[in-house]
């Protein structure tokens, strides 16, 4: 796990998680979505069906976003790849 927090004078508020999962990303993608939405969060997914590329969950909530990078594993032995950035508005 990774992760970042900016707080520079002048920018929004804004911090960035990165880490891997052993589970897959459509369920990853799935559970995301629906725990976003069940908060009060607006939630728009981009469900890639591309093998190597990145699927995207945009949300919204009052003055915060949200947005979540699911990334299929490139081989067998990977894990898929998550990042999450949050930031007020």
């Amino acid at each position: 796990v990774t992760g970042y927090q900016s707080q520079y004078q002048g920018t929004k508020l804004s911090t960035l998680i990165r880490f891997t999962s052993a589970n897959p990303s459509v369920n990853l993608m799935d559970w995301y979505k629906k725990n976003l939405v069940a908060y009060g969060w607006q939630a728009k997914a981009n469900l890639s069906t591309n093998a190597h590329s990145t699927s995207q969950i945009a949300s919204t909530k009052n003055t915060s976003s949200c947005m979540i990078n699911i990334s299929n594993p490139v081989g067998k032995q990977e894990r898929t790849s998550v990042m999450i950035q949050y930031s007020d508005r």
